[in-house]
């Protein structure tokens, strides 16, 4: 197979899983956290790092305001830490939710970030005073991810259920419900947010054309659980991360694999892969698991 990923160096520096990663305040740099309760600030050319924040509950979701130097921390509880990065300060705690915050997502266009909870519900925020705009329960079961499209003004939100919600992100307004048969781990819109490929929880790869609003692929892709797909830019590829502790490469035109990556053939890793994230700093990938392992890989453009 074509070799897409190669892969760079790995930092053992967390002392349990790793949940999350965020992109850092500049292009080389990325903030991880997990288990530990720590938040960890890297730097891929130097590899320095620094724990910058100690919090009181697992984290399981990361997100970087830019604009206010700011670091919001989702956690088990519920809660979301606002921390000031200049000031070294946690400046509010936001407790809208009462389960996992599950991930978190910044629209810099609009001022605004969301939120998807393991209670079932979604939250919108004011970036600029921290202030609650909309929360709405949509699911008795978790909400995983979520993602936004600027070009469609659409929230798309992946439910335990198995329920995409399509919200306008001006209104708030539900646009439209897709429905299968698993419940959704992860999603990113492809083909210039034309469709949705959306990883489901019995490990399938779902295509949805938002055209027509119709399914037009689905088939197994691991051998467990999707938990993150990312899409390089310029590239005619997905990314996918597991369970099963394989990162797998895909043709997005197609969705033939391209490269896996697994122990003991290649730089894998030992145990569940949970996130992934595509750095600022041209053509680099950081993956993160179970096995408390952060791997940095170079993107080749094939």
């Amino acid at each position: 197979m074509t070799e897409i990923l190669s892969f760079v160096k790995e930092y053992r520096v967390h002392q349990a899983a790793v949940y999350a990663l965020e992109q850092g305040p500049t292009p080389e740099t990325f903030f991880s956290g997990g288990s530990d309760r720590k938040v960890i600030l890297w730097n891929v050319e130097t590899d320095e790092h620094k724990v910058i924040a100690q919090i009181p509950a697992m984290i399981v979701s990361l997100c970087y305001l830019p604009e206010l130097n700011m670091l919001l921390v989702g956690q088990t509880g519920g809660g979301i830490h606002v921390l000031d990065l200049a000031e070294k300060k946690e400046l509010k705690l936001l407790a809208a939710h009462k389960a996992y915050i599950f991930d978190i997502k910044y629209n810099a266009s609009a001022s605004q970030f969301y939120v998807a909870s393991g209670d079932g519900s979604i939250s919108i925020w004011n970036a600029q005073n921290f202030e609650l705009i909309y929360q709405v329960k949509l699911t008795e079961e978790k909400i995983r991810q979520l993602t936004f499209s600027t070009e469609r003004n659409e929230l798309a939100i992946g439910c335990g259920d198995g329920t995409i919600h399509l919200l306008s992100s001006e209104t708030f307004e539900e646009k439209q419900l897709l429905k299968q048969d698993s419940g959704i781990n992860s999603l990113i819109y492809v083909y210039g947010n034309q469709n949705l490929l959306v990883g489901l929880k019995n490990a399938h790869l779902v295509e949805w054309d938002l055209m027509m609003y119709q399914k037009v692929n689905e088939f197994p892709a691991h051998n467990w659980a999707i938990y993150n797909l990312q899409q390089p830019k310029n590239t005619p590829y997905v990314i996918s991360a597991s369970r099963d502790k394989t990162i797998k490469v895909w043709d997005v035109n197609t969705l033939q694999p391209v490269q896996r990556i697994q122990i003991p053939k290649s730089n894998g890793h030992t145990h569940s892969v949970n996130a992934l994230l595509l750095l600022a700093s041209n053509g680099i990938l950081i993956s993160t698991g179970d096995d408390r392992r952060v791997k940095v890989w170079q993107v080749n453009h094939i």
